[in-house]
C-alpha cells in the first residue's frame, strides 16, 4: 500500500493500492433524493374522474413550460371497480391505458395540482396541466410511447420508465374503461399522478 502527499503542505496522505487505485469513501443518493433535496421534484395529479363510457378518453396533459428538460420519473394510474347497474363488478375485468407523446392541447381545462415535495422549497413548475373528462378527445393526435391493459380496481405503476419532456413538449394519458361502464353505478373512476423532475439526468 502506498501513499500521495497532499501538494498543498497539509500533511494529509491519500492511500493507493497496489492496483493504483485510490481508497476513497463516497456518499451515494438516489435521483429522487437529490432532486428533492434541490427543490427540483414535484408531483403532479389529477382529481378523481369518472368515465362514463368504454371509449378512448385523456384523462391527463401536462405541457412543459420551462427553458429546461422535464423527466417523469413514475407515473401512476389508481382506478376503482367499473360496476354494473346492479352494483356487481363489471365482469369485462381489464381496461387500456396509453401514454401519447405530443398529443393535441385539448379542449379540457381542468387542473392539475402540483405540489413540490420539498416543503422548505418555493420553487415551482411551470406547465400546462389538466385532467381529462368523458367526451374529451386527443384524436389520433401523438405517437403511442406505451401502453398497458391492467385489471380495474388496481394501482399500477406504468413500466415506461424515464421520460425526457423538452421545453415545449408534452405528455397524455388516454385510457378505455371496460365494456359496460356508463352512467350512474356504471361509472369508473380513475386517478393519474406523476413524480417530475426539472432537468435531466445530468442535472441540468
Amino acid at each position: 500500500m502506498g501513499m500521495i502527499s497532499d501538494g498543498a503542505g497539509t500533511g494529509k496522505r491519500a492511500k493507493v493500492d497496489d492496483d493504483n487505485r485510490l481508497t476513497t469513501f463516497a456518499t451515494t443518493r438516489t435521483e429522487a433524493i437529490k432532486r428533492s433535496s434541490d427543490g427540483d421534484a414535484f408531483i403532479a395529479h389529477s382529481a378523481v374522474i369518472s368515465l362514463t363510457d368504454a371509449v378512448k378518453t385523456p384523462i391527463y396533459y401536462i405541457k412543459n413550460n420551462e427553458n429546461v428538460d422535464l423527466l417523469i420519473d413514475e407515473i401512476v394510474v389508481s382506478t376503482g371497480h367499473s360496476q354494473e347497474l346492479s352494483g356487481t363488478n363489471n365482469p369485462n375485468s381489464t381496461f387500456t391505458v396509453m401514454v401519447r407523446r405530443n398529443p393535441l392541447t385539448p379542449t379540457f381545462n381542468t387542473g392539475l395540482t402540483v405540489n413540490n415535495v420539498n416543503f422548505n422549497s418555493s420553487k415551482e413548475l411551470t406547465v400546462d396541466a389538466f385532467g381529462g373528462a368523458t367526451g374529451e378527445s386527443f384524436g389520433d393526435s401523438g405517437e403511442n410511447l406505451f401502453h398497458d391493459i391492467p385489471q380495474h380496481g388496481t394501482r399500477i405503476t406504468l413500466g415506461i420508465g424515464e421520460i425526457v419532456v423538452p421545453p415545449g413538449s408534452s405528455v397524455g394519458i388516454e385510457v378505455i374503461a371496460p365494456v359496460g361502464t356508463g352512467a350512474g353505478n356504471d361509472a369508473m373512476k380513475f386517478h393519474v399522478a406523476m413524480l417530475v423532475f426539472k432537468g435531466t439526468l445530468n442535472g441540468s
